[in-house]
């Protein structure tokens, strides 16, 4: 037994070193033209200024960056052919996302966001991390849409 399992391992192996050997083309190399490296190397001033342009500029303004937020909670309604969809921009969270071509049991456009989400108040899209309170202003945070 263990003879055959041995022989059916090498077999396996010289199959599949045979197909590509046969089967699998092989790709050429890009070949780069022997003028364009000997530009580079004969130019070493353009290395020194390439290095410049990559180096981060001496001086670092810094700039006061203030948080924009809005002054109201407000929802932004997204419908197209297929769908429409309700974000919040309390916390970012999108609200109702309901299939026209798709229906419940009631016979209404089934909504992918459970009804539970707004009792408990956890839904698509809001953020949940080890610290609470970030939790808890994060997802209460009035954005912007844009």
């Amino acid at each position: 037994m263990e003879k055959r399992v041995l022989i059916a391992i090498v077999l396996s192996f010289l199959i599949l070193i045979l197909y590509q050997a046969f089967f699998i083309k092989k790709q050429p190399a890009p070949e780069i033209p022997p003028e364009s490296i000997t530009e580079i190397e004969g130019r070493p001033e353009q290395k020194s200024a390439e290095k410049d342009l990559l180096s981060p500029p001496a001086t670092h303004e810094e700039r006061d960056l203030q948080p924009i937020s809005a002054q109201a909670e407000e929802e932004i309604l997204i419908e197209t052919s297929l769908y429409q969809a309700v974000w919040s921009n309390r916390g970012g969270v999108l609200k109702n996302w309901r299939l026209k071509e798709h229906t419940d049991e009631n016979n209404e456009a089934l909504d992918l966001v459970s009804v539970r989400s707004s009792e408990l108040d956890v839904y698509p899209f809001s953020l949940r991390t080890d610290d609470s309170s970030f939790d808890s202003t994060i997802n209460s945070a009035l954005f912007e849409f844009s």
